[in-house]
């Protein structure tokens, strides 16, 4: 028991520097804010993408075949 004693002390050491160390959140929150800007571009891609060939089969339809 006493030599896993200095050992627990170290371990201890390196969960309180883990706890304290705040590097990893602010890679997570990067991530999530690159993630949301990624689906919000792509939805908005789907929504003009959606829009656009409603305009252009309503533009199709429209014009007549030209005649012989």
């Amino acid at each position: 028991m006493t030599r896993s004693l200095p050992r627990m002390f170290q371990m201890a050491g390196c969960l309180k520097r883990l706890w304290r160390d705040r590097r990893g959140a602010t890679a997570v929150e990067y991530g999530l804010i690159v993630a949301f800007i990624a689906l919000s571009i792509v939805a908005g891609a789907r929504s003009i993408g959606n829009q656009l060939s409603t305009t252009f089969n309503a533009a199709s339809s429209g014009m007549s075949a030209p005649s012989a």
